[in-house]
């Protein structure tokens, strides 16, 4: 028969005296540290896809790595230390929890051992929520991308709910990187489904952008659902006109032969009077209205749609003196066309 094998144990390591000092690594002080991102990241991403991200680096012997995807107001929804690798790479996989939505950050770096960051590199995500099956999730369509806040004025929140808790939804409006309240409100639903609101943006606020949030459930709690959204402010000394239309929604079914409610915001629209107009495909005029803003800019009117109206509608909201479109919104809706 074959000879068995044989191992040659590994000696124990050698006992420390402990009254010498433990040995120390002295870091190499002339490694500038540095790390970079070598993989493409796709948006948008879906609540629960994993983020897949690899890169090189390098740093010293004391300096430790991390990737992280953290919130717009810097809470850490997950976090990865990361390990260098052949050729110091590195690679990271975070899957995203269901809690948050919208605008977040992925945040990769170099701290020191004071936790100071040596390096940082951010990159900006997008986290849609998942929206089919019986998922609880929370959307936020309004303010979208092409979205203006004005100072002084009513800005417009728009979304859907699913199960939400207590069947509220709270809307707020933060300045200072997203961590200061400056505006909010709650509303109460009847259960899942659509619901809309309008909050005034502070007329003192003079950042760029502010952050716009819609949640419900605790904070921390595996029931929360939050979205979160930053949006351009125009200053309140901007006194140049603005309108967005709220309701109805673009690409949304709308109803020959009945009365159409449009709604929006508008701020310093001369007289407070806004325009609305609607056109079928073929360019001609199938119904005007005017509408009045109030002191912070929400208007509302009722259009009425003929009868014979049908396919693609354009709506138009206008403010200007002297007639003059000065500012205006367009959105498309739909006219199904009604089989015999």
């Amino acid at each position: 028969p074959p000879p068995q094998a044989t191992f040659t144990p590994i000696p124990p390591p050698p006992t420390l005296d402990p009254s010498q000092p433990t040995p120390t690594t002295t870091p190499d002080f002339s490694i500038m540290p540095e790390i970079n991102l070598t993989t493409g990241v796709r948006n948008p991403f879906l609540m629960g896809d994993v983020i897949e991200l690899s890169g090189r680096a390098k740093l010293r012997s004391d300096q430790t790595m991390e990737a992280a995807l953290v919130t717009l107001d810097g809470r850490v929804l997950i976090g990865q230390q990361l390990e260098l690798g052949q050729f110091n790479s590195w690679q990271a996989e975070l899957t995203i929890p269901n809690k948050l939505s919208g605008q977040a950050l992925i945040l990769i770096g170099i701290a020191n051992p004071d936790g100071t960051m040596a390096v940082l590199e951010s990159l900006d995500v997008i986290i849609e929520p998942v929206t089919d099956g019986e998922n609880r999730y929370l959307t936020l369509d309004q303010p979208d991308q092409m979205a203006t806040a004005s100072a002084g004025y009513y800005l417009f929140f728009s979304g859907r709910a699913a199960l939400p808790i207590q069947n509220l939804v709270n809307l707020e409006i933060r300045t200072n990187n997203c961590r200061e309240t400056v505006s909010k409100h709650s509303l109460v639903l009847n259960g899942s489904g659509a619901w809309e609101g309008f909050i005034q943006v502070p007329t003192n606020v003079t950042d760029d952008e502010v952050c716009t949030v819609a949640f419900f459930g605790e904070s921390g709690s595996s029931e929360r659902r939050e979205f979160q959204w930053m949006v351009p402010v125009r200053p309140y000394q901007d006194k140049n006109p603005a309108v967005a239309i709220g309701r109805p929604a673009a690409g949304t079914d709308v109803q020959a032969g009945q009365n159409l409610t449009i709604n929006g915001t508008s701020a310093h629209a001369p007289n407070g009077e806004i325009r609305i107009s609607m056109q079928a495909a073929d360019g001609s005029v199938i119904a005007t209205a005017t509408a009045s803003a109030d002191a912070f800019g929400y208007w509302q009117t009722d259009v009425l749609l003929p009868v014979s109206a049908t396919g693609e509608i354009q709506i138009t909201a206008a403010v200007g003196a002297d007639g003059q479109d000065e500012a205006m919104q367009t959105i498309l809706v739909q006219i199904p066309v009604e089989e015999e």
